[in-house]
């Protein structure tokens, strides 16, 4: 009996010893590393379509403002009436502008008079006056004559005129308002304004990504929703050449021919331009690109380790994107399948795609 209790105690005791052994020993837990196809990046020409939205503006639009205060009497145009360059299109008056206009008027032909009655004299017999009293009169002459044609000039003013040919597009005043010169005085009130129409200007916004593609002569294809039918065919007439600071954009202005004035300032309209490549640029499949809002990632490999890379997309169509950034060479291995299996720092298996 006690060899039997001896026998079950020294089982329990090696029992006991191969548990302990057991939670000791670590255990091996088989890590599975990911594959990923990955590409190299690669120089290729091609073309790609900006679609993009433009702002309709007249060729000139100005303010009228009076050159002489004076009041109101008369508006010839109102509202989308035409005018032409150097129509008179309303009419003020200013009595002590006229009153001066008169008196110098009046001692521009008594000193003409007394001028030429001393010249004759002179021109006669000399002996009778000096040449300085006819330098003296000639001179009061001049400084009359100067006088009234200034005022005459400053009159004329009064008469407001339209400087250029185009179309009412607002008028800010009515009969019996009191003008003021819009030279001399800061808050002074415009009569009209005035738009010339029949040159549109199409005003893009181009994104900084997109300037380098872009020149002018370049076709654009620009399209109305107001306006059925088939788009205008025109290129591009001037850039700014200049990026804006806050929003990163260049402005590109486009000429559309509207002499039928079918198109109205402030339309908006879209614009399709031909993009081209301007070479020596990496480009890559889209489906390596990673999109999150407006912002565009890479998932780049190096030494079997990946790594999320910010980059700038350049040119694109359905298969192929323009890769900006400095830190994509002909060398990288950039992830094209397998993206979502892995994230930035994980260990994988990179195989190249054929």
């Amino acid at each position: 009996m006690k060899q039997l209790i001896y026998s079950i105690f020294i089982l329990s005791l090696f029992a006991c010893g191969s548990e302990a052994k057991e939670k000791t020993e670590p255990s091996i837990v088989d890590v599975k590393i990911a594959s990923v196809k990955v590409v190299n990046p690669f120089v290729k020409d091609f073309t790609s379509e900006l679609k993009i939205i433009g702002n309709a503006v007249p060729n000139k639009q100005v303010k009228v403002y009076a050159m002489e205060g004076g009041y109101l009497s008369s508006i010839k145009k109102d509202i989308g009436d035409k005018v032409s360059k150097g129509e008179v299109i309303a009419i003020l008056q200013n009595p002590e502008l006229t009153r001066k206009l008169e008196v110098y008027k009046v001692e521009k032909e008594v000193t003409k008079s007394a001028y030429d009655r001393l010249k004759k004299v002179f021109d006669k017999t000399p002996a009778l006056t000096t040449v300085q009293d006819l330098e003296n009169t000639e001179a009061a002459y001049l400084k009359a004559k100067a006088q009234y044609e200034s005022m005459a000039n400053r009159v004329s003013y009064l008469m407001i005129k339209a400087p250029f040919s185009g179309i009412i597009s607002e008028r800010m005043v009515d009969e019996g308002a009191l003008i003021q010169n819009g030279i001399s005085n800061s808050n002074a009130m415009p009569i009209f304004e005035i738009v010339d129409l029949e040159t549109i200007r199409l005003v893009i916004n181009l994104p900084e990504t997109n300037v380098d593609h872009i020149k002018v002569g370049v076709e654009v294809k620009v399209s109305f929703s107001d306006l059925p039918g088939e788009p205008y065919v025109v290129t591009v007439t001037r850039m700014a050449n200049n990026l804006n600071n806050q929003s990163k954009t260049m402005e590109v202005q486009v000429d559309i021919p509207n002499k039928e004035g079918k198109i109205k300032g402030g339309m908006y309209a879209e614009v399709i331009i031909q993009l081209e490549s301007s070479g020596n640029k990496l480009a890559l499949p889209a489906t390596s690109l990673i999109a999150i809002k407006s912002e565009y990632f890479l998932m780049k490999v190096e030494n079997n380790k990946v790594k999320r890379i910010a980059i700038k997309k350049g040119l694109s169509n359905t298969k192929y994107f323009e890769v900006l950034s400095n830190e994509i060479t002909k060398d990288s291995q950039i992830i094209t399948e397998g993206k979502g299996l892995v994230k930035d720092g994980s260990i994988v298996n990179a195989v190249l795609a054929k």
